[in-house]
């Protein structure tokens, strides 16, 4: 668990699963199998997000998966292969699209002169790069992501989008009717310039009837459809924004399936109209919260779908919208409660009444951490770069420290130097500690009024992504970090029973993926990670996985309930789970 990565087989119909390589790859853009030999598959090979070189590039494989051949080597370290698409007529042909990217916790490299389209003739056994001879742009520092796409039904016919420039923007879109030797610029491009809106490197997929070279769909913040081989686009309307996947059932003409950020549509007439699935257990979840007083009562915050609550009619509507992200319900009255969008965005609910949270700061992370004080759920802490503090259940706040993040703002224009987590104790009042998405960590023993930065002996720094003081000892403190953005998916658990003095590591033997948080109920640890739940003795640590229960997959948050006893974990993908203790 937590290195089983690459790429996976099945022969039964999806009843079992078998990895066949490229562990090392990262992220896998597109696989195609050739037509005519289900034994030869082709893979763009995006590579690991946030380290440049390793296995980027395309590969192929002759015999299922066995053994496997880089075709085509990116041209920098932070080049990899995006997109691939096979020419329906001839399966020596193909054509990839490469894209030149590398992120960093606070900066985004989503362009380069790396980026562009390359063409094989015979198999693999030579690439070439397509430009201004072809009708393509030339290479670019300023070229993004890059989409490619044969029409299944016709060779000849192949597409192509220019997804995004340094801004994020739409660049270009391009045909060819001689399957990929000459490239023009169809008139329907014109209506393209706002199809990505600020971040074309989330989407840059084309997607071509099998039946109709001429109906493509091209994914952006909305679909965009063309009828008539890209002489003119319109956006479909009545779906979520974000477009991911379309594709067609060959068995019954019209019906088309598409996917999106609100997740899966279907049209019986050829994408005219589309019905939302209402079955979609695969939600985002990034943070859940229950209600001591009634727990059939949660809340919680899903990635593009808002701050979604239980209680609503029809259930599970969004109570705020944007980005879920931190969600609250006091545990005192069940009809208080909170949720956040991103950057910081707070709103609160008090007997029938709506408020904006006013949180001070000159920053805030996208996902901003705000706890209740136990006992005392009037009393909240939030932040972006400094501590701030509200004693009137989040009508006014206080700010309480300085610059937390030690100045460092990043060098992207992405929030950076903030804090992302917040450790409360529910034995004292007065000990608060806070850690930033930097590494800083820091403790107060005077409500906030004042913090110390506290030192780990973790080198370098990681981002801290939670802060738990056990319940009934608040010298007794448990510190997760991250550190996913830089590569680097070691778990971190560190355990201090001095009020921080001194620190022991309590990773232990848990799986090589990064840990999201951690709880303390009773003699027990339970720790969300990238790859589900694992729980351990609070003495002698040593975990153990819950994967019979919950599925392997990256848990947000954990919340225990005492008045249930039940352990709750929100998912991203696979909704909420729990577990009766």
């Amino acid at each position: 668990m937590g290195t089983e990565l690459g790429l996976y087989r099945i022969t039964d119909g999806g009843q079992t699963w078998a990895r066949v390589g490229l562990k090392s790859a990262g992220t896998i853009g597109r696989i195609v199998i050739d037509p005519n030999n289900s034994n030869k598959v082709w893979v763009a090979v995006s590579g690991n997000l946030f380290v440049p070189g390793g296995k980027r590039g395309v590969y192929v494989t002759l015999d299922g998966g066995k053994t496997w051949k880089r075709s085509l080597k990116p041209p920098n370290d932070t080049t990899g292969a995006a997109d691939i698409t096979i020419d329906p007529g001839d399966s020596s042909h193909l054509i990839a699209g490469l894209w030149d990217h590398l992120r960093d916790p606070d900066t985004r490299q989503y362009t380069g002169i790396g980026s562009g389209v390359w063409e094989t003739t015979n198999s693999g056994k030579k690439w070439k790069r397509l430009g201004t001879d072809q009708g393509l742009p030339a290479p670019s520092a300023d070229t993004g992501r890059i989409g490619v796409a044969f029409a299944p039904s016709d060779g000849s016919r192949v597409y192509t989008v220019y997804a995004n420039n340094a801004s994020g923007s739409f660049q270009n879109f391009f045909t060819s009717k001689d399957g990929g030797s000459s490239w023009t610029r169809p008139s329907g491009a014109d209506q393209l310039s706002g199809s990505q809106s600020t971040y074309g490197w989330w989407f840059a997929r084309i997607f071509v009837d099998p039946k109709d070279p001429d109906f493509l769909y091209l994914a952006g913040l909305n679909m965009w459809r063309s009828t008539d081989g890209a002489k003119s686009f319109s956006s479909i309307g009545s779906v979520h924004a974000d477009q991911h996947i379309a594709i067609w059932d060959t068995r019954k003409d019209g019906q088309v399936y598409i996917g999106n950020d609100g997740g899966l549509y279907a049209s019986s007439n050829g994408g005219s109209s589309w019905t939302q699935s209402d079955d979609q257990p695969w939600s985002q979840y990034t943070s859940v919260d229950v209600s001591e007083q009634d727990p059939t009562r949660f809340l919680g915050g899903l990635q593009d779908n808002g701050t979604r609550a239980s209680w609503t009619t029809p259930p599970f509507q969004d109570i705020i919208g944007g980005d879920g992200e931190r969600a609250m319900i006091s545990p005192e009255d069940k009809n208080t409660y909170y949720g956040c969008y991103q950057y910081g965005n707070c709103t609160g609910f008090s007997g029938g009444t709506q408020f904006g949270l006013p949180i001070p700061g000159d920053r805030f992370p996208f996902f901003m951490p705000m706890e209740m004080q136990p006992g005392d759920p009037d009393t909240i802490y939030a932040g972006g770069n400094k501590l701030a503090k509200s004693t009137n259940a989040g009508h006014n706040f206080t700010v309480m420290t300085e610059d937390l993040g030690h100045g460092d703002t990043g060098s992207g224009g992405y929030a950076y130097g903030t804090i992302s987590a917040l450790g409360l104790s529910a034995s004292d009042p007065d000990v608060v500690w806070v850690g930033t998405d930097n590494g800083y960590l820091y403790k107060s023993t005077d409500g906030g009024d004042n913090v110390t930065e506290v030192k780990t002996g973790l080198k370098p720094r990681r981002w801290i992504t939670r802060i738990t003081v056990d319940p009934t000892d608040k010298n007794s403190v448990y510190v997760t970090l991250s550190g996913y953005r830089a590569g680097d998916n070691a778990p971190y658990v560190l355990h201090s029973t001095d009020g921080g003095t001194n620190w022991t590591d309590i990773s232990a033997n848990l799986p090589h993926a990064p840990v999201n948080d951690i709880v303390v109920v009773g003699d027990t640890l339970y720790v969300a990670t990238d790859v589900g739940v694992f729980t351990s003795p609070v003495k002698s640590p040593s975990w153990k996985s819950l994967g019979k229960g919950i599925p392997q997959v990256i848990v947000t948050e954990l919340h225990y309930v005492t008045s249930n006893t039940t352990l709750y974990a929100s998912t991203f993908g696979e909704g909420v789970w729990s577990l009766k203790r």
